[in-house]
């Protein structure tokens, strides 16, 4: 990661970044395996553990930001600042170990695909619901155990997959999901389907 050699990791050098006229549009911290290597020897990776475990507070000031990646990390919290980044497009939170997301993801209103696969979530807050210009929401492999009544709301939603969850049954508003194309209810614990 360190680019220029100087012994340390510069902000510029950290992660995978897009700028456009002087504003941070997109950021990747995934943590990638196939880049951390040992020094002295290129072909075996290094023992270390790189991935990150906190998200600052300030990342909300990052407001022009419309795509950011916070894959395969140790994080087990999303700050409530989130929710100031209006213009994001695309999140991917997979393979963390979040329990819960802030309510302040609603106001994420030009958020259009939602990648949380992989994590400790038992619910999603009832502000989902807010996010309007929502179209695919990837939720696989939680521990969700409901849906929020407010699901329905996401009008725009065409992709919805949550299976391999632990959902008792869904809201009566999945109904009002007139754009679904794609829905993956598998290996839950459902045992109907709302009349709706």
């Amino acid at each position: 990661l360190d680019r220029n050699n100087n012994g340390k990791i510069e902000s510029l050098e950290f992660g995978y970044q897009v700028w456009d006229n002087g504003r941070l549009i997109e950021l990747d911290l995934t943590y990638n395996k196939d880049i951390i290597m040992k020094k002295d020897n290129p072909s075996a990776l290094d023992p270390a553990n790189y991935r990150l475990t906190v998200i600052p507070d300030n990342i909300g000031d990052l407001d022009a930001l419309k795509i950011l990646k916070l894959k395969d990390n140790k994080f087990t919290s999303i700050p409530e600042s989130i929710g100031n980044l209006t213009k994001l497009e695309k999140i991917v939170l997979e393979y963390n170990y979040l329990s819960s997301l802030p309510n302040s993801i609603g106001n994420l209103i030009n958020l259009e695909e939602l990648v949380i696969n992989y994590n400790q979530l038992t619910f999603l807050p009832e502000t989902i619901g807010d996010l309007i210009s929502l179209k695919k929401l990837f939720s696989s492999n939680n521990k969700l155990e409901y849906l929020p009544e407010s699901f329905g709301n996401l009008n725009k939603l065409e992709w919805l997959y949550i299976n391999d969850n632990e959902l008792a049954s869904l809201p009566e508003s999945i109904s009002d999901l007139e754009n679904l194309n794609m829905l993956n209810l598998n290996d839950n614990l459902l045992s109907g389907l709302p009349a709706s």
